[in-house]
């Protein structure tokens, strides 16, 4: 009787459940509404490269925000990540920084290619080296993980495209990225960290953008800065750093 008992105490509440979930057995509930942002992220394949799972955007170097064809906003804009970025900069250039120059007009065949492989050739031809260090570039975002540690990407700064390669004695990396940092401020953190590698840096603009192109050799970087509506829009290109 006793078992009776524990066995009808046990089954208590699932029989209360069964009675719950057999009411009102008419129509099924419409679905929630669907939000056409989340509903497009759902939709998009997977990201299943080994290099990038487990990655945190939160703190992160930099952020692999795109091409995303989800609508989603891709930087943070306001006060307080603009603080964060300008710590960051801190850290890598010095609280003593200079500004750079007013820059010089662009000479002709310096300014931003079409593509990334482009703009590489162009820093290629700059520098002088053999024209084949240009080609044969890997395209992937990832490339902006191994930039040299001289000349980084910006703190907090999405990644939108790359492409490298270690091939021929020649190191390339070319990387765009979004920053909500201005343009001129990019143009300074890009001018003192050619100090701080010890390359000779020139600061010179055409009619959308400007760029700081540092060398040193055959070694050297250029850094093209455009603005856009939805941040500052950076070029980087290092050549056999």
């Amino acid at each position: 009787m006793r078992l009776a008992n524990k066995v009808m105490v046990m089954l208590g509440p699932v029989s209360a459940l069964a009675a719950l979930t057999g009411c009102g057995r008419g129509e099924p509930p419409p679905p929630p509404p669907r939000d056409p942002v989340i509903a497009a992220v759902l939709q998009e394949p997977l990201m299943t490269d080994p290099d990038l799972v487990g990655l945190s955007q939160e703190g992160a170097l930099f952020t692999l925000a795109g091409p995303a064809s989800a609508p989603i906003p891709l930087i943070d804009r306001t006060d307080d990540e603009l603080a964060k970025v300008r710590a960051g900069i801190v850290r890598l250039v010095g609280a003593d920084a200079q500004p750079a120059p007013d820059p010089a007009p662009a000479m002709t065949g310096t300014e931003p290619g079409a593509t990334l492989a482009d703009t590489a050739a162009r820093l290629v031809r700059e520098l002088r080296r053999d024209p084949r260090c240009a080609v044969s570039a890997g395209r992937s975002a990832i490339w902006g993980a191994s930039l040299p540690e001289a000349v980084p990407l910006l703190p907090r700064g999405h990644l939108i495209d790359g492409a490298g390669h270690d091939l021929l004695g020649c190191r390339l990396r070319a990387v765009t990225f979004l920053t909500a940092l201005p343009p001129r401020e990019v143009i300074d953190v890009y001018w003192n960290l050619a100090g701080v590698a010890r390359l000779s840096p020139r600061h010179d603009a055409g009619q959308d953008y400007a760029r700081i192109f540092a060398s040193g050799g055959e070694a050297g970087f250029a850094a093209y800065v455009r603005t856009r509506a939805d941040g500052t829009e950076v070029t980087l290109v290092t050549v056999g750093l």
